[in-house]
């Protein structure tokens, strides 16, 4: 008795399971009949994807730009994170804005230090939502 109802409930599950996998199989094959549809189409007209992102040109930077990093217990990595950005990123118009918390104050004197060797990167020290 207690063997049947077991035989029933695997069964159950296992069609279950047979139904899920089709049901997530399907939408795997539309992408891939998609794909080829777009493959062939694209091999028909003679157009080829150039697929080289060398090949494009750099946008031009329009104005300045800010990078945000939030630091909580960065202190051995973000003075050299800070420098290397700066040389990443000098000739541009950018600012590096570095908000660190009050009760880390490793992570502050270090960024600080990284800060005083470049004029765009500044030290925030945020008053809320202290960890």
């Amino acid at each position: 008795m207690i063997w049947d109802i077991a035989v029933l409930v695997a069964r159950e599950l296992a069609l279950f399971a047979a139904v899920g996998f089709l049901v997530g199989g399907i939408d795997d094959l539309a992408v891939d009949f998609a794909w080829m549809a777009r493959a062939i189409r694209r091999a028909l007209s003679g157009r080829r994807g150039d697929g080289n992102l060398g090949s494009l040109e750099t946008p031009p930077h329009h104005g300045r730009f800010a990078v945000f990093v939030p630091a909580w217990r960065e202190a051995d990595v973000i003075g050299a994170m800070l420098d290397h950005s700066a040389r990443q990123f000098a000739g541009q118009d950018y600012r590096i804005l570095v908000a660190c918390y009050p009760n880390d104050p490793a992570t502050v004197d270090a960024a600080k230090r990284a800060a005083a060797s470049a004029a765009n990167i500044h030290v925030v020290i945020c008053d809320r939502g202290i960890m």
